[in-house]
């Protein structure tokens, strides 16, 4: 074992390269993200009323009382307000990082060597996937933190089962479910799996075991967790055909014949490997992994495996698609094999510099340069919700207009209004109630005049990069214009269109 000073150094230099990789596109100007905004406005709704499950009026579209997976706001609400408004986007990066020490630590522990630790830790750092998922305020980086403990836990309780050991699995599984979605449904996945490809069929007592008493500290809650949870697969189930549709030019009310469609799901060949392509840039290794995993530890093997095989059966086989995008379950693999990694590489025939190395190395320079292309490449969504100074002077003027209700296109657009003037926006998917969404989401059933009228709108905030005004064809005069700014402009909605 490394003196512990050098442990230090090295854990500092991760932990610092890390950070700085993650937070890289953020000191060049403020990045946005539809989710930071729906959490703020859930923990300065939890501290105002100062009670549990919040209840808050801002999205038309969705139920009151906030039936979203409580944990990550039940942290944030921690933290003092100055400090979560001016540094929220800084929270996800660093939780991420701390997941890294993890792997480093765990590795020193298991392996006894720095130099396979700190290899270990460089290979956690730059995987593309956790930059695009933790580049703003959201619970992904906690969920995969916390689904990393959970495992821990399991294992050490599968080494030498006992009752004390029996206790972190549990509380760790709690956590897990009161905090993320997809996370509960890769512990639900991995339990199932590793029960088979072990033979240890406690697992599965484990697992139930876990909820049961996730329902009893939630005191009940977890039921309306549940609920929602079920309330945006069957959402998705119905839509999946529309997934990442643009909610305008793909719709059938504004379709532009002329525009090839881009949808997540493609028929065929191409769509095939259009996904494929998509899982390599997530993560360069996805596909060699299997091949350096280990038979003396079959536990992390297994959980190698069945990530991978949940990965591939969420972006191959159409009946599991709807339980959401392949690659996003990509970030509940990386402690493993970001430990195999570092084991592999460093013990390989040659020394640390043998042939092997240099491959794993050469591959490690490929997936810095694919982390680069999608992270600088950000999708429209992440584009719209940034808070550049053009939005920030459209939100002073809304929020300084009377009336009340706002239509924003593209709708993340919504998640920042509601949390900067206060104002009702006509969005949701959030907690429960996807079912107020169709029509509307994800692509425009019906003219959006429609909207105008049945939900009483009075602004309607467009982006026009997103698209022009003229796309929707308007019967008649029933727009005003109050403020046109770079690419945004803001619309009063005139009273005859109601």
């Amino acid at each position: 074992m490394a003196p512990s000073m050098e442990i230090f150094v090295f854990a500092f230099l991760l932990f610092s390269l890390s950070l700085l990789l993650r937070i890289r596109p953020h000191l060049s100007g403020k990045l946005g993200g539809a989710d930071c905004w729906f959490y703020l406005i859930y923990v300065r709704e939890l501290k105002r009323a100062k009670r549990f499950p919040p209840k808050f009026s801002h999205f038309i579209l969705d139920s009151e009382e906030q039936w979203y997976p409580p944990g990550f706001p039940m942290l944030l609400s921690l933290l003092p307000d100055p400090l979560l408004k001016k540094w929220h986007w800084i929270i996800s990066p660093i939780i991420d990082c701390f997941h890294e020490l993890m792997v480093f630590f765990f590795t020193l522990w298991i392996t006894g060597s720095l130099y396979v630790s700190a290899v270990a830790g460089l290979f956690y750092a730059i995987v593309p996937t956790l930059y695009t998922e933790n580049r703003n305020l959201n619970s992904r980086a906690l969920s995969s933190l916390l689904f990393s403990l959970n495992m821990l836990c399991l294992f050490l309780y599968m080494e030498n089962p006992s009752w004390t050991l029996c206790i972190p699995v549990l509380i760790s599984g709690f956590l897990v479910l009161m905090t993320h979605k997809m996370a509960t449904q890769v512990l639900g996945f991995t339990y199932v799996f590793l029960a088979v490809y072990l033979g240890e069929w406690c697992v599965l007592l484990l697992l139930l075991s876990t909820i049961g008493l996730t329902f009893f500290l939630s005191g009940g809650f977890y039921v309306k967790v549940l609920r929602a949870h079920f309330d945006i697969l069957a959402f998705w189930r119905r839509h999946l055909d529309n997934l990442r549709a643009h909610q305008v030019l793909d719709s059938p009310q504004y379709r532009d014949p002329n525009r090839k469609a881009d949808n997540f799901y493609a028929p065929g060949f191409r769509g095939a490997r259009k996904n494929l392509i998509h899982l390599f840039a997530h993560n360069p290794l996805i596909l060699i992994v299997p091949a350096i995993i280990r038979a003396d530890y079959s536990f992390f093997s297994g959980w190698i495996l069945s990530i991978l095989a949940l990965t591939l059966l969420t972006t191959f086989f159409r009946p599991m698609l709807f339980l959401g995008e392949g690659f996003k379950y990509i970030k509940y693999l990386i402690f493993p094999q970001s430990f195999f990694l570092g084991m592999y590489v460093v013990t390989t025939q040659g020394g640390f510099w043998g042939r092997s190395s240099v491959i794993f190395l050469g591959l490690l320079s490929l997936g810095v340069m694919l982390y680069s292309h999608i992270y600088t490449q950000r999708e429209s969504v992440g584009k719209v919700a940034a808070m550049d100074d053009s939005l920030l002077t459209v939100l002073q003027a809304l929020k300084e207009l009377p009336k009340e209700s706002v239509l924003c296109l593209p709708t993340p657009l919504a998640e920042v209004v509601a949390y900067e003037t206060g104002k009702r926006v006509l969005w949701g998917a959030h907690g429960y109630g996807f079912k107020k969404l169709e029509g509307f989401f994800p692509v425009l059933e019906k003219p959006l005049e429609n909207f105008f009228r049945e939900y009483k709108i009075d602004y309607f905030l467009l982006d026009e990069e997103f698209a022009p005004v003229s796309t929707f064809r308007f019967s008649n005069d029933i727009l005003e214009e109050i403020l046109s700014i770079g690419k945004y402009v803001l619309y009063g909605v005139k009273e005859k269109s109601m």
